[in-house]
């Protein structure tokens, strides 16, 4: 099946390696200047492809719902943390748990550079900030979901944010290559 990847041109070049090798093909965007939906939907328009967004979408979410399952398989867990940015992973985590565990705490977290769902957690309702600036490319979404918002509000306990030293601590601390300051 061809794929095709709309990619901030900033990405990680081991993001993009990566999908290059499992055969897609990356279309680069600048994210200061380009608005990925509109460029997907010229591409659809053009070729009639089929998108599949990354988050907000019924079916996307259930089957990022699994990823609590298999946690849920392997340990009784009273608390489940999962990264945040357009919410599909937390809302698919979030349904699975309450549905497995009901007492298990679910708890977001996302960068403080990109805290749309934190601002929308606080406010009640959905909030769109600026170009989020974090090092967590992946989490640096304007804001929350229109669909996996609402099932968030419902389910998450709570959202906290954390800065991006301590993202490039925990990382580090993970890669083996030095120590971390928040686990020695």
């Amino acid at each position: 099946m061809d794929v095709t990847v709309y990619m901030p041109s900033d990405a990680p070049e081991l993001k993009r390696r990566a999908c290059e090798g499992y055969g897609a093909t990356i279309h680069d965007f600048d994210r200061e200047a380009d608005d990925r939906q509109t460029l997907l939907d010229a591409h659809v328009a053009r070729t009639e492809a089929v998108p599949i967004p990354p988050f907000d979408d019924p079916h996307v979410i259930a089957g990022q719902g699994t990823v609590a399952l298999e946690f849920h398989d392997q340990a009784d867990l009273d608390v489940l943390v999962v990264p945040m940015s357009g919410g599909g992973l937390m809302a698919g985590c979030a349904i699975a748990s309450r549905h497995i565990r009901p007492g298990c705490r679910v708890v977001g977290v996302e960068p403080s550079g990109a805290d749309d769902t934190a601002r929308s957690f606080a406010a009640g309702e959905r909030v769109t900030i600026e170009r989020p600036e974090t090092i967590a490319d992946g989490l640096a979404i304007a804001a929350p979901g229109l669909i996996t918002l609402p099932i968030n509000l419902e389910l998450v306990d709570e959202v906290v944010t954390v800065d991006d030293a301590m993202i490039a601590d925990v990382m580090t601390m993970l890669s083996g290559t030095g120590s971390s300051r928040w686990w020695n």
